[in-house]
């Protein structure tokens, strides 16, 4: 049963990516080369960092839905060590382009609603617009409890999503913070950041500095970072 669904998902989740590939406007939107884009990650990856304080070398970190591998890599930049980056997509071609970046990191094709770690294994995970690209309210719940099993006491579970609609992308769908906290209850921390991405896109060459003029208006940004601890 779990592996017919998962083949399901696996399908479906293929085709909205064998979407986004056949778009030229989602491909240069999404470019990994664009500053807005690269500005949008670094704030994101230096939010987690913070998370982690001083404990860099000593995490044990698990990116669910971790696509390319663009966030192990910058947690790797960061100080954590390769063999502590674990990672899980359920496209096969994703992990592919991840082992390319991190070929020392324990990536994994699979699902997000039944991880292939024990309990208690990451110091931190993280859900990063996952929640969103998920077919149902049941799928949202089963993620979130599995993220929450394979934390360690003390651990922490950070999930990145938009706190706006979409309306531009049918695939995604906005995951209400009241979903979150019936499955987790209160979060310790709650803050939103990332600069509205079609204006970040926009800013070219002026990325770097314009980004954080324009971030620190709260109307501006478009997402929130929640955080659990275990």
């Amino acid at each position: 049963m779990g592996g017919k669904r998962s083949l399901s998902e696996r399908e479906r989740v293929g085709r909205i990516y064998a979407g986004y590939a056949a778009s030229e406007a989602k491909r240069r939107a999404w470019s990994g080369r664009n500053p807005g884009n690269l500005a949008i990650r670094a704030e994101l990856t230096g939010a987690l960092t913070d998370l982690l304080g001083g404990d860099l070398a000593e995490a044990c970190v698990l990116d669910v839905g971790c696509g390319s591998g663009w966030l192990l890599e910058a947690l790797h930049a960061a100080g954590v060590a390769p063999a502590s980056l674990h990672g899980i997509d359920i496209l096969e071609t994703r992990i592919d382009a991840a082992r390319l970046r991190l070929p020392a990191a324990n990536l994994r094709v699979g699902d997000c609603r039944s991880l292939p770690w024990g309990d208690g294994a990451f110091s931190l995970v993280t859900l990063v617009t996952v929640l969103s690209s998920l077919a149902s309210n049941a799928d949202v719940d089963e993620t979130l409890a599995e993220a929450r099993r394979t934390l360690a006491p003390g651990g922490l579970l950070a999930v990145y999503e938009p706190r706006l609609p979409t309306p531009f992308n049918g695939a995604t769908r906005r995951v209400a913070a009241r979903r979150l906290s019936r499955v987790l209850g209160m979060p310790a921390s709650r803050r939103t950041l990332t600069l509205l991405p079609p204006l970040a896109r926009r800013l070219g060459e002026r990325a770097p500095g314009a980004y954080r003029m324009l971030v620190a208006i709260p109307a501006l940004r478009s997402h929130a970072l929640t955080v659990w601890r275990a």
